[in-house]
């Protein structure tokens, strides 16, 4: 178990994904679709081993942090974070990478999802080990794609380019490209090359590779994340959410950061 790796696990939502049996006040990740427990809690569950629940953030909706505090009670209170409003990841990743730093500047974190189904639970800790071991060596941000079983139009797919390592099994690879939902045509095409993973919207880095991409990428996410680190130091980090969030901008991780990004490599996940 690593003492220096950290989770930042997304579980915000609005509950539109499953209606009418998920609601905005019981959204998809709160609910006990398979495994006899709610996924958000499953997704702290995978971590057993890997990540301490001391070093795992939950960032939510402020309106559900108490039912996420319920769904997963082995991360301490204080460490389930509600927004003030939604801004999508990008924001999200960004108040992470402040709630990560005031405890370790130097620190590797990943940014999980709180509502995936994975079974093959080895292969996923494994990948996350791998990952986070090379985001900490070389100045890389990391993704994950998932292999594809089929020509998928319900998710976002990664272009695999040249190798970069060979870890315990985990192969990684320049992230080539990101692109959208693609048509059924496009699909088959990707299928048929190879070379696409489907986006599964997890990633790995360093507190200060994260950082350096906001600068250089998008300047304002961060002074975002500094505004939110200061606060957090200070013990007003609830404050200045209500203030700074309904001013930044609303936008993905991947339309910020990730399509322009140089420096992206991708774990081949099953």
């Amino acid at each position: 178990m690593s003492e220096t790796s950290y989770a930042v696990i997304l579980a915000g939502g609005r509950g539109e994904r499953f209606w009418p049996l998920s609601t905005a006040s019981k959204p998809k990740q709160l609910l006990e679709l398979v495994g006899g427990e709610p996924l958000l809690g499953q997704a702290v569950n995978r971590l057993e081993g890997l990540i301490p629940p001391g070093n795992i953030f939950i960032i939510t909706n402020l309106d559900l942090v108490d039912a996420c505090r319920e769904a997963a009670p082995m991360v301490p209170d204080d460490q389930v974070i509600g927004e003030p409003v939604g801004r999508d990841t990008a924001p999200a990743v960004a108040l992470g990478a402040a709630l990560v730093q005031t405890r370790d500047p130097n620190a590797a974190f990943c940014v999980l999802t709180a509502d995936h189904v994975i079974d093959d639970l080895d292969s996923f800790q494994n990948t996350l080990r791998q990952g986070l071991d090379l985001a900490a060596e070389h100045h890389m941000l990391i993704t994950i794609g998932i292999q594809p079983t089929g020509p998928s139009t319900g998710f976002g797919y990664i272009e695999a380019g040249n190798p970069v390592a060979e870890r315990a099994g985990i192969s990684f690879t320049h992230a080539r490209r990101f692109v959208e939902k693609p048509d059924f045509e496009t699909a088959t095409s990707y299928l048929a090359e190879g070379n696409f993973c489907w986006n599964s919207g997890m990633f790995i880095w360093t507190v200060k590779s994260l950082k350096e991409a906001f600068t250089q990428h998008c300047p304002e996410l961060a002074e975002f994340t500094d505004t939110l680190t200061d606060a957090a130091t200070k013990g007003d980090l609830h404050d200045a959410m209500a203030k700074v969030y309904p001013e930044v901008t609303r936008i993905s991780i991947d339309y910020a950061l990730m399509e322009k990004a140089d420096n992206i490599a991708m774990a081949r996940g099953n």
